[in-house]
């Protein structure tokens, strides 16, 4: 069954307007489900199909509030551990549950007065309003009726969520894969690299210091990319740093003109951050701001950390064959798009301010 859910889910995206479909259907067909039970409330001589669909309108109201209730917010007071709380929320609901039931089939009585001879309104009205919250027939009619109405759609909530976090998993998991073999595709050995390097970086750091700190930085670089970056989060500092050491060489690549500002403010220790998450918006801002056909080509990259509360900002000039040809993202931003939606769900903000003459991405994150 979940499996299945899966599948449906994968094949069919589950968001936007499909949500809004699938949601509108299911309550539909719940209503007609309701309607038409609404016959075993009473005697087979007292069918009426026009009150039993007022009291199926009553029906699925309340039962869409309560389903609403108990899955947004009864439930997050139990994540939250706070039993007590919740069950005097649940006593309040057969409570508010009891008072429609009682003040609705009075109400409906005006209308429909053969009501008054119904045995289900017979046997509700033997007691008074307080004396029938707990009563034997009335607490049975609340309790079952309503418990069976809700506990269907509660079911396939929590068959679709299950799949959703499974699925999430599943394309999470993909995602590393492919990122795992890309890596191998792109590795010369590394070994290798690593010897080559230090070889250069031995031979030149006499002669050409600048060299060899640039040598370093790339090495450090490569470093983080094949071995640290297979971790599924690292330490928010380490992936500063190696932004900041990718920032260094760009400077060097670039003419003197260029405009290269990157700052860091707060405190970096004890956070976590999955590993290459920002660097995707770094490097299109050097690829697709700096050219050398602008005269004034310029990049800010801004990183304010306050308490576990990420903001990275980066903007960059735009040359004007961009402004004219080039979407800057693309598929980059698209992918971390994905990752933040699998590894942060709503607990992160994306935006993109795209003029005339800069290109700005602004990411909030809440950090572990």
């Amino acid at each position: 069954m979940i499996n299945s859910i899966s599948n449906l889910l994968l094949k069919y995206s589950y968001e936007g307007k499909n949500r809004i479909i699938v949601h509108c259907c299911f309550w539909v067909t719940w209503f007609i489900f309701i309607w038409f039970n609404a016959e075993f409330y009473f005697h087979p001589n007292d069918y009426n199909l026009e009150l039993f669909f007022y009291l199926a309108i009553r029906d699925i109201i309340w039962v869409v509030f309560v389903f609403f209730f108990t899955t947004r917010f009864i439930s997050k007071q139990l994540n939250k551990g706070r039993i007590l709380f919740s069950l005097l929320l649940i006593l309040l609901l057969y409570f508010s549950t009891h008072t429609l039931t009682y003040y609705s089939l009075g109400l409906m009585n005006r209308f429909f007065p053969s009501i008054a001879g119904i045995n289900y309104v017979k046997y509700y009205y033997k007691f008074s309003f307080w004396e029938g919250i707990f009563a034997r027939d009335t607490f049975w009619h609340n309790s079952y009726w309503y418990a069976l109405y809700i506990s269907i759609p509660i079911v396939l909530k929590l068959f679709i969520d299950i799949s959703t976090f499974r699925l999430k998993n599943l394309q999470l998991e993909k995602a590393n894969i492919k990122l795992e073999l890309d890596y191998l595709k792109s590795q010369v050995n590394p070994h290798f690299l690593f010897n080559t390097l230090n070889s250069i970086y031995s031979i030149v750091v006499n002669s050409e210091p600048k060299a060899a700190q640039i040598i370093l930085k790339l090495s450090d670089l490569m470093r983080y990319s094949l071995y640290e970056a297979n971790n599924e989060q690292v330490a928010l500092s380490r992936e500063v740093q190696f932004i900041s050491d990718y920032v260094e060489l760009e400077r060097v690549r670039h003419k003197k003109s260029t405009v290269i500002n990157h700052s860091v403010e707060g405190n970096l220790s004890n956070l976590e951050i999955p590993p290459l998450l920002l660097i995707n918006f770094v490097e299109n801002a050097f690829k697709h701001g700096i050219n050398n056909n602008i005269k004034a080509s310029w990049v800010n990259i801004d990183i304010v950390v306050e308490g576990k509360n990420l903001n990275f900002t980066i903007e960059n000039s735009k040359p004007q064959k961009m402004k004219d040809e080039i979407n800057q993202g693309g598929l980059g931003i698209l992918n971390v798009r994905r990752r933040l939606d699998m590894l942060y769900p709503n607990a992160y903000q994306f935006d993109i301010e795209n003029t005339q003459d800069s290109y700005k991405v602004k990411l909030f994150l809440k950090l572990r």
